[in-house]
């Protein structure tokens, strides 16, 4: 027999450990005119709480491009951009987005996520927070009836610059994920294997995406 005392006892730190599955592809974009259409859908005017998460790897960086976008001729909907010095999220209801700080380099693969509470919007890249609570984005974006864009957004002036660079593992949930599941559930697993990223459907951490782009996978 063997008699425990307390300096003995390990404490247990419940933590996510998330599924992997095989990730051997991404979409490359010559940042002119290469983009993916995703289509009209409902799902992607982020009505309520949301997340919006993918992963980036740019080949120069440039003003004004869009990484994905829900965006008409009107401004109407929402985008995602990253230019040469910031990482910027904007719907039809803001003047001038809430930006931080790119952070970034080329030839790099970085993870990004952004959520939405319906009262705090956060950022997260590589699973850190990088903007934290802003209150700024005070109501989801109006809905339009323009189609979902990877890489590049609709409009045709320079608003509307592509990406020059990969995209891979897009997703959106229609609910906001927290830092737990975003830093060990999705960037944790991909971070630390070889060819693998998070399975977003059979992760019982997760809730479902309600999109879900494997990017060539």
């Amino acid at each position: 027999s063997y008699n425990m005392i307390p300096s003995d006892i390990s404490p247990y730190v419940p933590q996510y450990v998330g599924d992997q599955i095989a990730n051997n592809f991404s979409m490359t974009f010559d940042g002119v005119d290469d983009y993916f259409d995703g289509g009209i859908s409902s799902i992607f005017n982020l009505q309520g709480s949301f997340s919006v998460s993918l992963w980036v790897n740019s080949s120069s960086f440039q003003n004004y491009v869009h990484l994905l976008s829900k965006l008409d001729t009107s401004y109407t909907g929402w985008r995602i951009q990253l230019d040469q010095t910031n990482v910027r999220i904007q719907t039809s209801n803001m003047s001038g987005g809430i930006t931080v700080a790119k952070n970034m380099n080329t030839a790099t693969w970085y993870h990004m996520c952004f959520t939405y509470d319906g009262t705090y919007l956060n950022y997260y890249q590589n699973g850190s927070n990088a903007i934290s609570n802003n209150t700024s984005f005070v109501s989801p974006p109006s809905s339009n009836n323009n189609n979902f864009r990877i890489g590049k957004s609709g409009l045709t002036d320079a608003g509307g610059a592509a990406h020059n660079g990969q995209i891979d593992e897009v997703a959106i949930f229609d609910t906001a994920l927290n830092a737990g599941q975003i830093y060990n559930d999705i960037y944790q697993p991909t971070s630390t294997g070889t060819n693998q990223t998070a399975d977003l459907v059979n992760n019982p951490n997760l809730p479902t995406p309600v999109a879900w782009y494997r990017m060539g996978d």
